[in-house]
């Protein structure tokens, strides 16, 4: 129909209110100091939380996580809320990531290539459901489930992950 197309339409950067659909307002896209700090520290917490759950899946001698929950978390955030508030959860999970790195032992090269890849992988994930959906995507679509999955499973994994790779590569011949 012309109003579920026109609603397809909506700016990329939408969020959802009482289940509907409405456009983020121009004075609501200016991240203000009320809003950076708690949003700064959310993303962090629950980075931290995750990526500590995602160890338990982990096989034991391994230097990467065999589900990284925490890439899950930054793309939904990245898709929720708008990109001007992105550098902030960008920032957020780099230092989230960088701090839990850190804490499992990992060296400094082997930390910044590891939370540049997962870093990358979010954003190129958003941007790609941004680009392509033009709007949040919806689970009860179709396409949207699949243009999500492909653009998350078939590009921005396979480059994160070939980033963290190379840094392994990287890290065990110089050691």
């Amino acid at each position: 129909s012309f109003f579920a197309a026109r609603q397809r339409r909506l700016h990329p950067l939408t969020v959802f209110y009482n289940g509907t659909r409405k456009p983020v307002s121009t004075s609501a896209t200016q991240l203000s100091a009320s809003r950076f700090v708690p949003l700064m520290a959310s993303v962090f917490l629950a980075f931290i939380v995750l990526a500590y759950l995602g160890t338990f899946v982990t096989p034991p001698a391994r230097d990467f996580a065999a589900v990284w929950l925490p890439s899950g978390m930054m793309l939904g955030v990245l898709l929720i809320l708008p990109r001007s508030d992105w550098p902030v959860i960008i920032a957020s999970g780099i230092a989230a990531n960088f701090t839990f790195n850190w804490w499992m032992g990992f060296g400094p090269l082997l930390n910044a290539a590891f939370t540049s890849a997962n870093a990358l992988e979010a954003l190129i994930a958003a941007l790609g459901c941004t680009a392509i959906l033009r709007a949040v995507p919806r689970l009860n679509s179709h396409w949207d489930v699949i243009a999500l999955a492909g653009i998350a499973l078939l590009v921005a994994v396979p480059i994160g992950a070939s980033v963290a790779a190379l840094a392994l590569s990287l890290d065990q011949q110089i050691a």
